[in-house]
């Protein structure tokens, strides 16, 4: 046997270099998924350690309600419903000649319920007006508010028999006098509701104070929302440039709950936890570039501007106050002489002193602009106290205010809205004083 040959011997080191690599590369691949599957565990046994173990139900629901936060003004309060599309042309804001803004689907509603009042049904039915902001735009909803109240309703003798109609008009954004603007344009088109129902009280106060902070009247619609349909054609190329900011990053939100969703990325606790601060994180962005849009607005020449409250933040909260007073007191007398019954309920909200003790989670999620928690602040003491005034007057005032005073579980799902149980609440709230006020036999 002849000894082997120099190039047989070097071909031995070479073909041992490639499996040598594969085994480091192999090692390194092992020891990365040991390290996350560490950290996977390490997490896992921290977050039971204080008390909040991973749930991959509750984290999906989280990011289904910022997905929806980031499509649609008023927010699903519930997860299991279908999320609604990233273009939803039913959740559009346009001109309104009346009320400043009204969306797509509240212009077919009003349509449909125009023919309904033609219609025989409408003959012998109990019809109850919602009216309001996102608080009452929720609570519109069977599964919400308005299902658990007519079942209070219905098990009351006086109606059990009566077909109970619900004309469903609160929106996300609306503050007062866009309440009172609605109702008269309803009555105008022939509608004759037997009760009509106003949930309202933050937006006056907080999207007031905003509106003040930008220069413009805390009574006139929220100009964060109807300043950019009023001043559209006037922007210029730094609002359009922060426009398209705010739809990349909108835009990115998107992708990133979608590749939650998609990739069942719910199944780790650490991969969860990354891509839910992700999102968290451009939602902060975009808020932040949303301020910035408000104020290139405002600094847009608009006439509207023109009529201004001076004395600062206490006096244009006040300025708010009023207004929602005496658009409560309106209402009223103008119900009153039609023989229809006025509710007006001031309602909850998380960041108002006393009115609840938040839990952790509803701290983490209440997150609010300051201009709105100065508002509530300052908005919320003075509003009790013209509320007894209109109670002296006559006025069907409730104050819902406290009605979460004596809960510590979690009810808000952010700085001013609830879903299921505290709606439920409202509603039996809402039918209690309904009933002490209809007539014994209606």
């Amino acid at each position: 046997m002849s000894p082997p040959s120099e190039t047989s011997a070097a071909a031995a080191p070479r073909r041992a270099a490639p499996r040598r690599r594969l085994r480091i590369v192999a090692w390194q691949l092992a020891i990365v998924v040991a390290g996350l599957a560490a950290i996977e565990i390490g997490m896992r046994v921290a977050a039971r350690v204080r008390g909040e173990p991973y749930d991959r139900a509750a984290l999906r629901a989280e990011i289904a309600r910022l997905s929806s936060v980031n499509r649609d003004f008023v927010p699903r309060p519930d997860a299991s419903l279908a999320p609604n599309a990233p273009a939803n042309p039913g959740a559009k804001p346009e001109l309104h000649p009346y009320l400043g803004w009204e969306i797509a689907d509240g212009y077919r509603m009003l349509a449909d319920e125009y023919r309904w009042l033609r219609s025989p049904a409408s003959a012998n039915a109990f019809t109850i007006l919602l009216l309001g902001g996102s608080v009452c735009d929720i609570f519109d909803n069977e599964q919400y508010g308005v299902g658990p109240l007519r079942r209070l309703l219905k098990a009351d003798p006086r109606l059990a028999d009566r077909d109970l109609h619900f004309l469903r008009f609160g929106r996300g954004g609306f503050k007062q006098p866009q309440q009172a603007n609605y109702l008269v344009l309803l009555l105008s088109l022939g509608f004759k509701p037997d009760v009509v129902i106003d949930i309202d009280g933050f937006n006056e106060v907080a999207l007031g104070n905003d509106n003040w902070s930008e220069g413009s009247h805390p009574v006139y619609p929220w100009a964060s929302h109807w300043q950019q349909l009023v001043t559209w054609g006037a922007s210029d190329r730094d609002a359009l440039d922060i426009v398209a900011e705010i739809r990349a990053t909108q835009h990115a939100i998107d992708r990133w709950c979608k590749f939650f969703f998609d990739c069942g990325v719910d199944h780790s606790c650490l991969a969860g936890t990354l891509v839910h601060r992700r999102i968290l994180a451009l939602i902060a962005e975009v808020r932040n570039e949303f301020g910035a849009y408000a104020s290139r607005l405002s600094s847009i020449p608009n006439p509207t501007k023109e009529m201004r409250v001076e004395g600062g933040e206490q006096a244009a909260v006040e300025a708010s106050v009023e207004d929602w007073m005496e658009c409560s007191r309106t209402m009223s007398d103008i119900c009153r002489a039609r023989g229809i019954l006025y509710l007006h309920c001031l309602q909850p909200t998380l960041h108002d002193k006393g009115s609840k003790t938040p839990t952790k989670t509803e701290i983490e999620k209440g997150g609010l602009l300051d201009t709105w928690r100065r508002g509530v602040e300052i908005g919320y003491p003075l509003m009790r106290k013209r509320g007894a005034e209109l109670a002296k007057l006559g006025v069907n005032f409730i104050d819902l205010s406290r009605i979460f005073a004596d809960r510590t579980d979690d009810i808000y799902f952010d700085a001013c809205h609830f879903a299921g149980e505290g709606n439920r609440i409202m509603a039996e709230h809402i039918a209690k004083e309904l009933l002490a006020r209809l007539p014994a036999a209606h």
